[in-house]
């Protein structure tokens, strides 16, 4: 899903500049994603091909609070898996960034993984450009 999705830019808060000592303390790592969610199939389109885009299911911890795991884009497969039971086709991969406050146990919440913080680390693009659409369907997809 978008960082601002249904938000003004003007209201998302930023920060503008994280202190050096905090940025040490950090880790990213890659992680294979666990869970999908479908956005978006062919079905209807009347396309030549079966396709589908989906996205990475986020799930917080309660036990992990100094940690954040982001999503960094949407996946596109071939065939449509089963939306219904969240599970794209079998041969799919993709991976999420899992941020982690090594200053902060696992207990305590880290300031730097606020939203301010998040959106200086890993802001959002400032512009789009339109590559391609298909309004027909059961929803519009604009890539």
């Amino acid at each position: 899903e978008e960082l601002y999705k249904g938000r003004e830019a003007s209201v998302v808060t930023k920060v503008e500049t994280i202190a050096d000592e905090a940025l040490k303390g950090m880790t990213a790592t890659i992680k294979p994603v666990k869970q999908w969610r479908p956005l978006w199939t062919s079905k209807g389109t009347g396309s030549r091909r079966d396709a589908s885009v989906w996205v990475p299911k986020i799930e917080k911890s309660v036990l992990s609070r100094n940690s954040l795991t982001l999503c960094v884009g949407h996946y596109c497969a071939s065939g449509f898996g089963l939306p219904e039971k969240n599970k794209p086709p079998p041969d799919m991969k993709g991976m999420v960034v899992k941020v982690t406050d090594k200053l902060k146990g696992r207990l305590a919440r880290s300031k730097m993984l606020d939203e301010a913080h998040v959106n200086f680390l890993m802001p959002t693009p400032v512009q789009f450009k339109l590559v391609w659409s298909s309004l027909s369907g059961d929803s519009p997809l604009f890539i």
